[in-house]
């Protein structure tokens, strides 16, 4: 997972930010109970209550709108935005010494994972970050 920036946020040419850096920026989350919050708060302890979260937009793809929009910074899967940060319409930055990952669970039919979508499907989820 990453900190996603406006293109032109004074931040946007770092690689990595700090959190001191992040208590700075305006944060916007997505679904409630997605798990970004629980991330963070797994993440930065007692310190997640020092970012300041002004709200949930709902999905990713509104929470990459409202950042390329400039309403503020938020933190998503770098699968999620790889497109928009090679097109250059949002910038990302890693939080410097906190690497934040996302768990998922995948639960398949052993017969549907051998051939066709689900098996594509498959790999791709293993294989990525």
């Amino acid at each position: 997972m990453i900190v996603i920036l406006p293109s032109d946020h004074p931040l946007a040419t770092r690689e990595e930010i700090s959190f001191a850096e992040l208590k700075t920026l305006k944060m916007l989350g997505g679904e409630r109970g997605s798990g970004t919050g629980t991330l963070l708060t797994e993440a930065l302890g007692p310190q997640a209550e020092d970012v300041d979260t002004i709200g949930n937009v709902g999905s990713t793809e509104a929470v990459k709108r409202s950042v390329a929009a400039g309403l503020g910074a938020s933190i998503v899967l770098e699968t999620a935005v790889r497109g928009e940060i090679a097109s250059g319409s949002l910038a990302r930055a890693r939080l410097e010494g906190m690497p934040l990952r996302k768990q998922f669970f995948i639960a398949q039919i052993t017969s549907s994972a051998e051939t066709g979508p689900a098996a594509r499907l498959f790999k791709f989820l293993l294989e990525s970050d």
